[in-house]
Parts: structure tokens; sequence; C-alpha cells
């Protein structure tokens, strides 16, 4: 009767100690996937602007050439 006691009981610590764990590992996921989200956003916004900069680029190079030239780009674009 005694052993099962404290079968019961360890069976409990361990079960406690692994929700604990399980808890630790989901907030580090948890961490973790907001950095990456975090990072992907920044990096997605940094390459945005990196090709607005490019096409307005584009723009001022081929505005000298005409207005046809332009609206052509923007269709490409679009």
């Amino acid at each position: 009767m005694i052993d099962l006691i404290i079968t019961i009981g360890v069976l409990v610590v361990l079960i406690k100690a692994f929700a604990i764990a399980l808890m630790m590992m989901m907030m580090k996921m948890m961490i973790g996937l907001i950095i990456l989200t975090v990072v992907i956003g920044i990096t997605v916004a940094i390459g945005a602007i990196g090709v607005t900069v490019v096409i307005d680029l584009g723009r001022q190079a081929i505005k000298p050439l005409g207005t046809n030239y332009e609206l052509t780009l923007n269709l490409i674009i679009l």
C-alpha cells in the first residue's frame, strides 16, 4: 500500500516537472516565434523600401526619355 502511494507521489512530481518543462519550452517557442516574426517583418519592410527606391531611381532615370516609358513602367509594376 505504501509502495503504491510513493509511486503515485513520484508520478505526480514527474508529471509536474514535465508540465513545467513543457511550459518553459512553450514560452521559448513563443519568444522564438515572436523574434522570428519581427525579423521577417523588418526584412520585408527593408525589401519593400529597397524596391520602391529602385523604382523611383528607375523613374528618374527614364524621365528624360519621355512620359510613354513611365507609363509602361507603371503598367509593368502593376
